[in-house]
């Protein structure tokens, strides 16, 4: 079972759409930049009545961020967002965390850096990039 709609649930969706032994949670919160509580609010929701309606024994697979280890990052909402519900799928059995970097591909998410950055080319619009940024 896949749940979400994006690049990451996409490219899972062909072979585990009709396994009910994993279940690939691929929805939520993408946006670094988001500080709103009721979208952190909405996938711990979401999170907890997936695992409540999966079978016992299916692996709950979750996806976060490799920013969970940057000491840059400990004060950004979104982290701390994504280091509890590392904690909320961890507290479920059989669970895995998956941290990812920058994901790219195309589809519909403005947030996403590389559709970000094309848009940006063909609007003709200036990118700003920070000073130090890697």
């Amino acid at each position: 079972m896949v749940i979400g709609s994006g690049i990451i649930a996409n490219s899972f969706l062909e072979k585990f759409k009709y396994r009910n032994d994993i279940c690939i949670f691929a929805s939520g919160v993408s946006s670094s930049m988001c500080v709103n509580e009721k979208d952190f609010q909405r996938e711990k929701n979401l999170i907890l009545d997936s695992q409540r309606s999966i079978p016992q024994d299916c692996l709950f697979i979750y996806f976060s961020t490799c920013s969970v280890m940057r000491p840059i990052c400990d004060h950004s909402p979104y982290i701390k967002h994504k280091i509890n519900m590392e904690s909320v799928v961890n507290n479920y059995s059989p669970s895995l965390v998956v941290r990812l970097p920058q994901v790219s591909g195309f589809n519909g998410n403005s947030e996403n850096l590389l559709n970000f950055i094309i848009r940006s080319i063909k609007n003709n619009k200036e990118i700003s990039i920070w000073q130090n940024a890697e």
